[in-house]
């Protein structure tokens, strides 16, 4: 339970996504605080609210990967700056 408890403390100020044990999810919310002490929650927030989302809940809670931006072609680029095939 530490190592869970570790992860969730590491991931503090983080975009991520959470998964629960009935089956939804939560994504792209900013991971607030994982609890102190007695604190059995989660608190997250997502869509513009916080959310408690009690511990025993959770099955897996994950950064999501940065979304990658799309490569730019040649013809994306100025004629100038593209070799002439």
């Amino acid at each position: 339970m530490k190592t869970r408890a570790r992860t969730f403390t590491v991931l503090e100020g983080r975009q991520v996504s959470v998964a629960l044990q009935d089956g939804t999810r939560i994504d792209d919310s900013s991971l607030v605080s994982s609890g102190r002490r007695r604190a059995r929650t989660l608190w997250l927030f997502a869509n513009g609210e916080d959310v408690f989302v009690p511990i025993d809940d959770i099955v897996d809670v994950w950064e999501p990967e940065p979304r990658r931006k799309r490569r730019q072609s040649c013809r994306d680029l100025a004629a100038r700056w593209c070799p002439r095939q």
